[in-house]
């Protein structure tokens, strides 16, 4: 633990507990403490900078005069934080955690091999086994086996589409809100591409009755949202989409994490289409966490960033990566 500032009559001592979204205090080899007072915005001279070594920290500021101050925090490999505002005073002490998301461009996945991946993930396994030409979605990359060998297999550039795949995997594990136990991922029968955003599969046509339903019926359904399924025309694969019927679109409305379903019936096929994706934002991230997103991505959405919500306050949730 970082030693605590002297706690004199003078001083006023700040104690941070910093943690990633899963609740551990984070580590960091250079994390910047600046201080600046509500009333105009003025920094403190000679910000902290400390090494965060997943321990509390404590910080002194003079007590004098007494005043409101936030602190701005700014890790290496996190999202850049705002503390909350202090009231300081002499002798005061305040304590507080945050919760801070990690830079998805500072990390990496670390994935679970194929043959270490537990019984949660067999149904995965055995939809990839079956789905022998794998698309990198919208990129022109070669269609590739990504079972067995493929799945440890794949190229840097796949990574954030092979990390999508498994935050999915976790959300279509939910079951159908109509059977009550028919896992999403049971209706899929191929998978077409796959992307950092989004899967494109081929999925049985009652999957499309399901949606439908959910759409039509959406006041029994809380959990869900209506959505414009037009919006992703352009994601069916284009052998489709000439002969499109109906499309619809529905996606949870959960505060975080949502699973939008995007299902479409094809003229002359025994199967429907099915664009399937986490929505997050930005704006999302801010909401849930102590963060300001100070640099847009480009890209659309992360699936590390995905990663950070799905685990809030789940240390042991599998997703079948870690972010190193």
């Amino acid at each position: 633990m970082q030693p605590a500032a002297p706690k004199a009559k003078d001083q006023c001592v700040i104690k941070l507990k910093l943690v990633d979204p899963a609740g551990r205090l984070i580590r960091d080899p250079e994390t910047r403490f600046n201080f600046r007072r509500q009333t105009d915005n003025a920094a403190f001279p000679d910000p902290k900078k400390l090494e965060l070594v997943e321990a509390e920290i404590a910080l002194s500021l003079p007590a004098f005069p007494q005043q409101i101050v936030y602190c701005e925090i700014e890790p290496t490999r996190f999202r850049w934080s705002n503390s909350g505002f202090f009231n300081i005073g002499p002798g005061l002490e305040h304590s507080r955690t945050l919760t801070i998301p990690r830079d998805p461009e500072k990390w990496s996945a670390g994935f679970t091999a194929w043959n270490s991946l537990g019984a949660p993930f067999q149904p995965l396994k055995d939809l990839l086994e079956k789905s022998t030409a794998v698309g990198l979605f919208k990129n022109g990359a070669p269609p590739r086996v990504i079972a067995g060998a493929g799945f440890d297999d794949l190229p840097k550039d796949w990574h954030l589409a092979k990390a999508c795949l498994l935050n999915l995997r976790h959300k279509l594990s939910e079951p159908d809100p109509i059977s009550q136990q028919k896992p999403w991922l049971s209706f899929v029968d191929k998978v077409l591409a796959i992307g950092r955003e989004r899967m494109i599969a081929l999925a049985m046509p009652e999957l499309f009755d399901v949606v439908a339903t959910i759409h039509r019926d959406i006041a029994e359904y809380p959990a869900f949202e209506r959505t414009p399924a037009e919006n992703h025309r352009g994601n069916v694969p284009e052998a489709f989409r000439d002969r499109i019927e109906k499309m619809v679109s529905v996606k949870t409305s959960e505060d975080f994490g949502n699973l939008q379903l995007t299902v479409s019936q094809i003229r002359n096929e025994n199967r429907v289409v099915l664009d399937a994706d986490i929505d997050e934002n930005g704006r999302l991230l801010e909401h849930i966490f102590d963060v300001l997103i100070r640099h847009r991505l480009s890209g659309g959405t992360h699936p590390y960033d995905i990663h950070e919500i799905l685990t809030k306050d789940r240390p042991n949730l599998d997703l079948g990566y870690r972010l190193v």
